[in-house]
C-alpha cells in the first residue's frame, strides 16, 4: 500500500485529503505543524507528501520551508527522493515552488467533489 503524509494546519483539509486517499487505497498519515511533518515524513517513509502552503495558525511555517526541509534531509541522509505537492487555495507560482523542490502544485479547490484530480497527479507520478 502506498504512503501519503497531508500536512496542513486545518483539521477540516485534512480530513479533504485523506479521505478520498484512503478510499482510493492510499494510508495517510497526518500532521499539522512543521516539526510533525518532518518527523512523519522520518519515521513513516511515505511515497509521496503533500503540504499546505499557508500554516495560517503557525504564522512561522510555510509548506515551501517544509518542503525545503525535507530535500535538505533527503539529500543529507541519503533518503530516497519522494515525491512531493504543494497545495493551496490559489495558484503560486512555479519559480516560488519549484526550488522549494516540490513537483507539483495542487489547487486544493479541486477537492470539493473532486479529488480523483489528485489521486490522478499521484497515480501519473507513480504513487
Amino acid at each position: 500500500m502506498k504512503k501519503v503524509l497531508v500536512a496542513d494546519d486545518k483539521d477540516h483539509w485534512l480530513v479533504r485529503c485523506t479521505v478520498p486517499l484512503e478510499k482510493a487505497g492510499y494510508e495517510t498519515t497526518t500532521a499539522t505543524t512543521r516539526d510533525q511533518a518532518i518527523a512523519a515524513y522520518l519515521r513513516d517513509n511515505p511515497d509521496a507528501v503533500l503540504c499546505d502552503l499557508r500554516f495560517i495558525d503557525h504564522k512561522d511555517e510555510t509548506g515551501l520551508q517544509i518542503g525545503s526541509e525535507i530535500r535538505r534531509l533527503e539529500k543529507e541522509g541519503s533518503l530516497p527522493r519522494r515525491y512531493m505537492v504543494l497545495m493551496s487555495q490559489s495558484y503560486v507560482r512555479e519559480d516560488k515552488w519549484k526550488p522549494a523542490g516540490f513537483d507539483a502544485f495542487f489547487d486544493k479547490i479541486y477537492f470539493e467533489g473532486r479529488s480523483e484530480r489528485l489521486i490522478r497527479l499521484l497515480e501519473g507520478a507513480g504513487v
